[in-house]
């Protein structure tokens, strides 16, 4: 259970702050606000996937 949560969080934290200190401009909402729905949405359908596989 542990194990699925590091990766979108890994990608929450890497690429939400990594890539929104080089983001300039824009307005007050960061990058990590754009990402986030992104992320579940990849852990969800990810996940969905896998368990999809290991029935057939």
């Amino acid at each position: 259970m542990i194990s699925q949560l590091i990766q979108p969080v890994l990608y929450l934290l890497v690429l939400g702050t990594g890539l929104g200190s080089m983001v300039s401009g824009g307005g007050t909402v960061n990058l990590k606000t754009f990402i986030f729905p992104g992320v579940i949405a990849m852990s969800v359908m990810f996940t969905g996937m896998f368990s999809a596989s290991s029935i057939f």
